[in-house]
């Protein structure tokens, strides 16, 4: 990207003085989403991580998890998280989008290619055969064929369901596979494709929608198709028997020949309406339309249309149209996304909640209950409760299956409820959720498919702490004195939404990473990464180091920044540091050891008993290094209950502090290093046994045990409970003859040894063994060994070898580590997840509760949760682009981009979803967020003054930009005047500022219009009654142009101006002017307007609209007429018969009725296309920008497709300069044609109806 400022580059595609955008909220870190998107199936369920790796569950049948295996997933302990594999989708391969059929799973890659797998009858995954695949190993990744989809040809979506799956493709077309019973193929027989080889690539032809016909969506039930086109129309194919083609019929289409192009109809949908996105279930389809009303038509049973009733909709005639109610979803409420499962429906709302109706059998509406809803009078609108999702809980997406319902929440988790045989729910059991009181909101778990930040270590004292990639610290449990570093005195994980994401990283300073932690009793300490070290909680007698005795952590303000580092002398860093109950040790970048804090028994080695750290002047060149002998260094440290212990240079452990019961393991209780001359030279060594030395070492309350080169263990100490593991309550180390070789090792089973050791503040001790089991024992009380039972074990010779048994963590979990606390224990396992037991009375065991674990059958294994430690977090911003208040509308398809602060360059670039919700990964720094309308519709411009958003690799920032409008509308109502009642067949029509029409808005139901995107300034208004029954009205009370007022329509407002009609008279009918509409490419042209106006004295006759296919049919007196033709979307310009642009009724041709006319509308736009690609590779570049700067400084634009290739359409007359962005910020920007910056590109005209190709770039 070119490091000129903003003016050189983003500015100018969207302006010269560009508008800052006014910032909503204050930037406050967002949770990360786990998954971008899921697809639910009738028994299983997947979803896209935002590494774009696919995780499936529920049923495993004909291999549809794609996991080489019949297995189902999800519905026992221990099958998800970390532990449910991602698909392989091939060697680099990931996944954009995904479709979840029957049986069969279908995914679009990244590199715009198409794979599926599962159940393969009637060629479903459209490999030539029969076969299924991903039901044994080495049928996925690299081989698992692409679908081939035909020469140069790549996909853009993909839709399976029943057993056949549709793909749009590169070219706006679209092409089925699998079953075709009843021609949902669209191929006009009903022959099968894809089970045979030479049936797909080119020999599969591209479904006929009618010339010139263009696909932005498709979507598929059982047995039938369905395309959202360009044009905002829906044609459906294949099975009609219950009315899901929508055409008012039963028969069958597609599966005879002359049933598809020109012959299949559009969904009616109303007059003037057009879709927005609509989605299919296994016998109907509901549809989101531009007034943002809900209709839904095909099987009524069970009340999945939402009508009040169980009658089908669409197989019959006069049952569409403006006949098909819309769904009532209560007062003001419209839907943002809706989903069409097997026998129910659900929308997200525009108030961030979720509804559904329908089946209910299995509770998949969410209700508490099985009770259907939709299916009676008086069971929508306000009756229909919002399904409960959790507290704080903001869905985005909601995808209904079988009897399943799926959503997708802002925080990134997955919430399913409904039916759950097979696992379908992603709980880890088969228990249904949502059909009975007290299963949804908080009590709903979240699916457990985000992968985790992996755990690098965990410590254990008075709580517990763990140390994740990247750096990053969490604690829970005890908080008396701050020690969880949240800068407050509650406790964490004892009750719900406090762990997970939900738990905040301790706050270490700006840009410090940990590389270790150390936990005491009431406090915890860091290494950094550059090697400071910095402690917080309890400071008594100066533990945390920093010169006084003031808790740290326990109130807000005291970490990050604000918390010094520990003074450990000039030019000293730490190596490690360790935490003991009160007091710390650090081993420095020379190999010296230096302690503070306690020092009651001289823990900390400096001949006496003076505490260090407490009191200013003792840290840094003032605290002594613990003289450690002639010539010795140190090579680790362990700080404990009182005492110290140290590995030497030369392999020997020297221990100092309390002596008591035999802890620092020379034959006697006497203390070391409280007094003069007990340390250095005069200090001896622990001995373990000939030839043994220290590879680790924990120290408990009142024993130490260690880990030897011979991965065996050795222990001394206080024996009371068993702890040290040898058969006996004796204590070791306490007298003379106990040590050495006559210390027993612990006896761990026939054949075992031992690969770490656990025992820190812990009358307990811990140990994985070399076959990844884990095994404890000593004291038991609470369940703290995690044996399902609270009798100690060690006291007896037969605890101990093969009877001691090993701790249950799960089906197929290894233990990689363990650490215990005070009464309890948690394990590292080989999965990265941890799982802890025992005591629990604060949340010790972070699982939102106090019970504990462990000391209890059924406790352990599956049945113990996993502490969820939180999600792997992509690095950026995330947000939702809108109007500004007080509409506060979504602004769908926004680019949206991060500009690094230093030089203005594009990190990253993203856009903005349906809902003008983003996610934009960028490395970590410091951005500016630009937000670009490519519709043109808003003013372009800087969230915020700009306002600066520093991304971390913690989690995401929040940032909602809030555009300008740069058009307004006029809204109104028309009644008559008699009795006011609404004209529901009238027009509301705005005119330029020289009465040439430019837009309009049939009426709803109520007598209302709504003309949107017109510029400011000044309109005229017409009022028209298209039967001719009411006088035409111009505003205000006008009859013809030159008498009537302009209308001011300003940014971002609607000006409302009503009108009540005269009646007339008509004019008798009696003879037919028909015809057809069609754009220069031969398309049919809905919703045209065709007015017939007297050829005598230019008074309208009548009003009409083209239907679907174009066509109009208008009821006039025989006689001699004016013509005219107007699109009232204004994609195309008006004319008058015959072929002639507006320039005067007067002189426009007269047309004899009856009789028969076929208009074609030019464009008022011209388009631009071409291809953008890498330079150095010639690869095709997917998702870059090409945006369209016009003279004036606005813009429009598109994102590349997946094979490099951009249309923009509809550009306006004039100069346009073109410039090509890679958001993901790799690639250099650059103006046609090969230009660095705006001012050395090159003018390209556009004219109405023009069409200019070719204009490629390739970015270096």
């Amino acid at each position: 990207m070119a490091t000129a400022l903003l003016a050189g580059t983003l500015a100018l595609a969207v302006g010269r003085s560009p508008v800052p955008v006014a910032a909503e909220g204050e930037g406050t870190p967002a949770a990360p989403l786990a998954l971008r998107s899921i697809a639910v199936g009738s028994e299983h369920a997947c979803g896209i991580d935002l590494a774009g790796r696919v995780k499936c569950w529920g049923s495993g049948g004909s291999g549809r998890l794609g996991l080489g295996d019949t297995a189902n997933r999800g519905d026992a302990g221990g099958e998800m998280g970390n532990a449910l594999p991602a698909v392989d989708l091939g060697t680099g391969r990931t996944a954009t989008s995904i479709s979840a059929g029957s049986v069969h799973t279908c995914a679009l890659l990244d590199d715009a290619q198409v794979k599926c797998w599962g159940n393969n009858a009637q060629g479903r995954l459209g490999l030539g055969d029969a076969n299924a695949r991903g039901d044994a190993a080495g049928e996925m990744g690299d081989s698992l064929p692409a679908v081939n989809l035909g020469t140069g040809r790549t996909a853009v979506a993909i839709a399976a369901a029943g057993s056949h799956t549709c793909a749009l493709l590169d070219n706006a077309q679209v092409k089925c596979w699998g079953n075709n019973a009843s021609g949902q193929l669209g191929y006009g027989d009903t022959t099968a494709r894809g089970d045979n080889a030479g049936e797909m690539g080119n020999s599969l032809p591209a479904v006929d929608l009618g010339p010139g016909q263009s696909v932005r969506a498709v979507t598929v039930g059982v047995g039938f198709s369905c395309a959202l086109l360009t044009n905002g129309k829906v044609k459906c194919w294949g099975a009609s028997n219950v009315g899901q083609l929508g055409y008012g019929g039963t028969a069958a289409l597609g599966n005879a020949p002359g049933e598809m192009g020109v012959d299949l109809p559009a969904v009616d949908l109303g007059r003037g309406r057009t879709v927005q996105s609509l989605s299919s279930g296994d016998a109907h389809t509901c549809a989101i339309l531009d007034d943002r009303s809900l209709r839904c038509w095909g099987s009524g049973g069970v009340g999945r249309l939402g009508l009040g009733n169980t009658a089908n909709r669409g197989d019959g005639p006069d049952e569409m149209g403006d006949a098909l109610p819309a769904v009532d979803l209560g007062p003001g409420r419209v839907a943002t996304v809706v989903t069409a499962g097997e026998a129910h429906s659900c929308a997200v709302l525009d108030n961030a909640t979720v509804k559904c109706w329908g089946n209910n059998a299995s509770g998949q509406l969410g209700q508490g209950n099985t009770t259907t809803r939709g299916d009676g009078a008086n069971e929508m609108g306000n009756a229909l409760a919002a399904s409960s999702l959790g507290t704080g809980a903001t869905p985005l997406a909601v995808d209904a299956g079988g009897s399943t319902t799926c959503v997708r929440l802002d925080d990134r988790r997955i919430k399913c409820w409904g039916e759950n045989q097979s696992g379908r729910l992603g709980l880890g059991d088969t228990t249904d959720r949502g059909d009975n009181a007290g299963e949804m909101g908080d009590n709903l778990p979240a699916v457990d498919v985000a992968a985790r930040r992996p755990v690098l270590d965990i410590e254990s004292g008075g709580m517990t702490c763990v140390l994740l990639q990247g750096g990053l610290v969490r604690c829970w449990g005890l908080n008396g004195s701050g020690q969880l570093g949240l800068g407050d005195t509650s406790p964490r994980g004892d009750g719900g939404n406090e762990m997970g994401d939900d738990l905040p990283f301790v706050p270490l300073g700006s840009g410090e990473r940990a590389e270790a932690i150390a936990v005491g009793r009431e406090h915890a300490c860091a290494l950094l990464a550059g090697g400071a070290v910095k402690c917080w909680g309890d400071n008594g007698d100066g533990r945390l180091g920093l010169g006084d005795v003031d808790d740290r952590g326990d109130a807000p303000g005291e970490l990050g920044d604000t918390l010094p580092a520990v003074a450990l002398g000039s030019g000293r860093t730490a190596t490690a540091v360790s935490a003991g109950r009160a007091h710390t040790c650090a081993l420095l970048d020379n190999g010296q050891v230096k302690c503070w804090g306690d020092n009651f028994t001289g823990q900390l080695g400096l001949g006496d008993n003076t505490d260090r750290g407490d009191a200013p002047g003792e840290m840094g060149d003032a605290l002594p290094a613990v003289n450690l002998g002639t010539g010795r260094t140190a090579t680790a440290i362990w700080a404990g209950n009182r005492r110290t212990c140290a590995r030497l240079d030369n392999s020997t452990l020297k221990c100092w502090g309390d002596g008591v019961a035999g802890l620092l393991g020379l034959g006697d209780a006497t203390n070391r290093g409280d007094g003069p001359g007990e340390m250095g030279d005069a200090l001896p060594p622990v001995d373990l046994g000939t030839g043994r030395t220290v590879v680790d070492l924990a120290t408990g309350i009142q024993h130490n045990c260690a880990l030897l080169d011979n991965a065996t263990i050795k222990c001394w100490g206080f024996n009371g409970n068993g702890e040290l593991g040898l058969g006996d309550g004796d204590s070791r180390g306490d007298g003379p003859g106990e040590m050495g070789n006559a210390l027993p090792a612990v006896d761990l089973g026939t054949g075992r040894t031992a690969t770490s050791i656990a025992l820190d503040d812990a009358i307990h001790t811990c140990a994985t063994l070399d076959d990844g089991t884990l095994k404890c024992w000593g004291s038991n009380n609470l369940g703290q060994l995690g044996l399902g039972a609270t009798g100690g074990r060690g006291l007896l010779p037969s605890h101990m070898g093969d009877n001691l048994p090993a701790v249950d963590v799960g089906t197929g979990r290894r233990a990689v580590a363990a650490t215990t606390g005070f009464n309890t224990t948690c394990a590292l396992l080989d999965d990265g997840s941890v799982r802890c037991w025992g005591f629990n009375s604060q949340g010790q065991l972070g699982l939102g509760d106090t019970d504990h674990r462990g000391d209890n059958p059924g406790e352990m294994g599956d049945a113990l949760p996993r502490v969820d430690t939180g999600s792997e977090a992509p690095a950026g911003i995330a947000g939702t682009v809108r109007t500004v208040t007080p509409n506060a509308i979504p602004v769908p398809g926004a680019f949206v981009a991060a500009l690094r602060t230093t030089d203005f360059a594009v990190a990253g670039g993203t856009v903005a979803d349906a809902g003008g919700r983003y996610v934009l990964e960028a490395p970590p720094g410091t951005y500016f967020v630009y937000v670009i309308d490519p519709a043109a519709r808003h003013t372009s411009g800087f969230f915020g003054d700009p306002t600066t958003r520093t991304v971390d690799d913690v989690a995401l920032v929040d940032a909602d930009p809030a555009l300008p409008r740069l058009r307004g509308a006029i809204a109104g109502t028309i009644d008559e005047t008699q009795f006011n009642d609404p004209l529901t067949e009238a027009w509301g029509l705005t005119l330029t500022g020289t009465g040439a029409p430019e837009a309009a808005d049939p009426v709803d139901a109520n007598g209302a219009f709504v003309v949107p995107d017109l510029v400011t300034g000044n309109h005229f208004l017409a009022y028209v009654d298209g039967t001719g029954e009411h006088a035409t009205e111009f505003y205000v009370n006008s009859p013809n142009v030159p008498a009537a007022t302009p209308v001011a329509v300003f940014a971002g407002g609607a000006t409302t101006r009503n009108a009540s009609l005269a009646p007339q008279t008509p004019s008798p009918g009696g003879a037919a002017l028909t015809g057809r509409v069609t754009s220069d490419s031969g398309a049919p042209l809905a919703d045209v307007m065709v007015i017939a106006m007297h050829a005598a004295d230019f008074r309208l006759a009548r009003i009409g609209a083209t239907d679907a296919d174009g066509r109009y049919d208008l009821d006039l007196p025989a006689g001699s007429y004016k013509l005219v033709f107007f699109d009232p979307a204004g994609d195309h310009g008006m004319e008058w018969f015959d072929n002639q642009p507006y320039f005067g009724i007067a002189d426009a041709a007269n047309f004899t009725v009856p009789g028969n006319h076929t208009a074609t509308l030019t464009p008022t736009g011209g388009s631009i296309s071409g291809t953008v690609t890498d330079a150095t590779s010639g690869a095709p570049l997917a998702a870059a920008w090409v945006l369209a700067i016009a003279a004036n400084g606005s813009l429009t634009g598109v994102p590349t497709e997946a094979n490099g290739t951009y249309a923009i359409t509809g550009l306006a007359p004039g100069t346009y300069r073109l410039t090509f962005v890679d958001p993901a910020g790799g690639r250099a920007q650059e103006y046609f044609d090969d230009s660095p910056d705006y001012f050395g590109g090159t003018d390209l005209n556009v004219t109405a109806g023009s069409s200019t190709p070719f204009v490629n770039a390739a970015l270096s």
